[in-house]
């Protein structure tokens, strides 16, 4: 993939049948599936990211949102969140921004309801 400027990187990266473009540098994020097809990015993040374990709620500095929840990834799954550049909100889909550390993946939303749909059952 072509990259924007200097500070973009627009690499597809995979991991299993899954892809993204996710880029620090201009915030760009892209989800792919089998194929390169594009995907909804809730099909892409529960093929990346759906076997993670809430932690639960962490302080939301510098957060794009009031409410930041923080997921552990299960054995395996830390590869995922290499995918992702590190220490960058991203729009990730609809009220929905991701960012990692490179250990823990964090979703903030203002959406209440989402953040009901994901912590239910935790």
């Amino acid at each position: 993939m072509p990259t924007g400027t200097e500070d973009c990187d627009h690499q597809l990266r995979t991991h299993g049948r899954t892809g993204v473009i996710a880029c620090a540098g201009c915030g760009l994020v892209e989800w792919f599936g089998a194929g390169g097809r594009p995907v909804d990015s809730a099909e892409a993040m529960a093929a990346l990211f759906g076997s993670y374990d809430l932690i639960g709620p962490v302080p939301a500095v510098a957060a794009p949102a009031r409410r930041v929840l923080a997921y552990r990834p299960n054995r395996g799954g830390k590869a995922a969140l290499q995918l992702l550049p590190a220490r960058s909100w991203l729009h990730a889909g609809p009220q929905l921004w991701l960012a990692t550390e490179g250990e823990l993946l964090l979703l903030a939303t203002p959406d209440e309801l989402m953040v009901e749909n994901l912590t239910r059952g935790a």
